[in-house]
Formats: structure tokens, sequence, C-alpha cells
């Protein structure tokens, strides 16, 4: 097996960015993967103080397909979020800065309007009781998460459709493992260079990934297609860092 892809996303439910490497840390997320959120404005409250917070309370794709329509990349040493809709920039900033934050949440606002009606808050998930980063995850876990994309294309054929990875927006995907072989990897551990990867669990999908990533249209029956045709609604898995290395594209991934 090896690695194929390195993603993350900076903002929940947005599009992401790709990686040529990625930092492995025991207890962690991926660094600044879904460090922050929009949620919808609500009229006359006061800001929205950092946390975690479930989907359910953010602008997410299961409700809010248009947020497919927003990319965001972050750099990581001046601490710049910046919000793109395709090739076109529209807005970038330090969000912990408020007259940034201001510009990105307005700028994200004036492409989700149809489907928040209203305004929008950028919500940083701040830190985790131990004192680490959190992240807006699905699940308020440090794990990072890895498709195997032989169960991508088994869905594919399934349903036939062209089914883009992107849609389960994985940390990790990798190749050259049967399909879903994965469902079958608890409490196993991975090995990618140095680092360790503990399988925790799969992933149950949400209609999310009925959102087309490219054209943030609601095109794909992607949970009857899985229940229908392999009687479940998995696709990827949850694994903990239990020991730190580095991550690289094309690196070999075996278990020990």
């Amino acid at each position: 097996m090896r690695v194929s892809g390195l993603h993350r996303y900076p903002v929940k439910s947005l599009g992401g960015e790709a990686l040529g490497s990625a930092a492995l840390v025991p207890g962690r997320c991926l660094a600044n993967d879904r460090r922050y959120a929009f949620v919808p404005r609500a009229p006359g409250a006061p800001p929205p103080q950092p946390g975690w917070r479930p989907k359910s309370r953010c602008v997410a794709l299961v409700r809010h397909a248009a947020a497919a329509r927003l990319f965001a990349r972050y750099d990581d040493t001046g601490g710049v979020l910046r919000l793109a809709a395709g090739s076109r920039t529209l807005a970038e900033g330090v969000p912990e800065n408020a007259g940034d934050r201001a510009r990105l949440e307005a700028a994200a606002a004036g492409v989700l309007a149809a489907d928040i009606g209203g305004g929008v808050d950028l919500v940083a998930a701040g830190a985790r009781g131990d004192g680490t980063d959190g992240a807006m995850t699905d699940v308020d876990a440090p794990f990072v998460s890895l498709v195997n994309l032989a169960s991508v294309a088994a869905l594919a054929a399934a349903i036939g459709a062209t089914v883009d990875p992107q849609r389960f927006r994985a940390n990790i995907l990798l190749e050259d493992a049967p399909a879903w072989a994965e469902r079958d990897w608890g409490g196993r551990v991975l090995a990618v260079g140095e680092a360790r990867l503990r399988i925790v669990a799969p992933i149950e999908r949400c209609a999310a990934t009925e959102v087309n990533p490219a054209s943030a249209a609601r095109d794909l029956a992607v949970l009857r297609g899985l229940s229908g045709a392999f009687g479940h609604v998995e696709m990827g898995i949850y694994a903990e860092v239990v020991a730190g290395g580095t991550a690289t594209l094309g690196a070999a991934l075996g278990f020990v």
C-alpha cells in the first residue's frame, strides 16, 4: 500500500489544500486541519467563542451545498487564511485580527447567502482540555482520516458514476489495498515512515458526500448507493497517531 494523496481542510466543509508532506504528531489531528468553521450568524447575539461544535451548528455540506464553492488555504507561518472561489481570491487575513475576520466573514457570506439567508461568523476550534489544538472535525477527537481509493472505485462501479474521492475529505488517500479491506483493520497499527497510526473505527457518512466538490451540486445518491450495494454507509477510517513522523506522497504503508 502507499499514500496517494495528502489533504487538509483549514475551514470545515470548504475545499482544502493538497500537501506534499504532512507531519503526524501523536494525539493530534493534522496541523491546522479544520482549524476554523463558519457558523450562521444569530442577529443580535454576541460573537461566538472559540470551541468545538457539532456540524449541526456549523455551515456544513450536509445542509449547505454552497460551501463547496469556497476553498480555504492557510499559511502556517503567518497565520493567514485565504478564501477563494475557483482561482479568484475573495479575501485573506489573520482571523484572530477583528478587521481581517470581518472581511473573511463578509466574503464567505456573499457566496453562502442563498443557503444561509444571513451573515456568518468565523469560529476557531480553539484548544482541547489538554492544551493541544482542537479541530472542527465531525467527531470531537484528535483523529486523522484515511480513505481507500479501491473502495471509492467499488462504489463508483456500483452506482455507475464517477465518484471524486474529495467528496469524503480524507487527510490520507491510500491505494493498492483491496476494496473495503479497511473495514477489518480496527485496532491494527499502520506504519508510514516513522509514524504509526492505530486504526480506531470506520467512518459513517452523511449527505455531505452527495455534494459534488467541483460544482457544488447535490448530484449523487452516495448513501443509497453504499447501503444498497454494500449494506453499510461507511467510507474510510479514523486513526490515532501513536508515534510521530512525516507522511509523504508515495510513501509506503504497512502494518506493524
